[in-house]
């Protein structure tokens, strides 16, 4: 069995991220091949994960995420009233 754990959170402690595998460990299904676990960034918690989904909770992509929500909050986006305008606007 293999169990792997996301945390997008690049400066986790060797501790913490010890504490968060054996917390895995204690917490996986045993009959499959593959169990993954990622720490959810709004919970704060360890969540199960499909495995087909781990290409999310990378912390790349956890990083694409937050840049996301920053220009969200700051309003650095734009709406359009229709696919027409969109277009238009490219």
């Amino acid at each position: 069995m293999t169990v792997l754990a996301y945390a997008p959170d690049a400066s986790m402690s060797t501790e913490r991220a010890l504490r968060a595998e054996r917390w895995c460990l204690g917490h996986s299904d045993t009959t499959s091949g593959q169990v993954l676990y990622a720490l959810h960034p709004q919970k704060k918690e360890f969540v199960r994960i499909d495995p087909s989904q781990a290409w999310f909770w990378t912390p790349e992509w956890q990083a694409g995420e937050s840049a996301v929500d920053a220009d969200l909050a700051e309003g650095r986006y734009e709406e359009y009233g229709s696919i027409a305008e969109f277009l238009a606007a490219l």
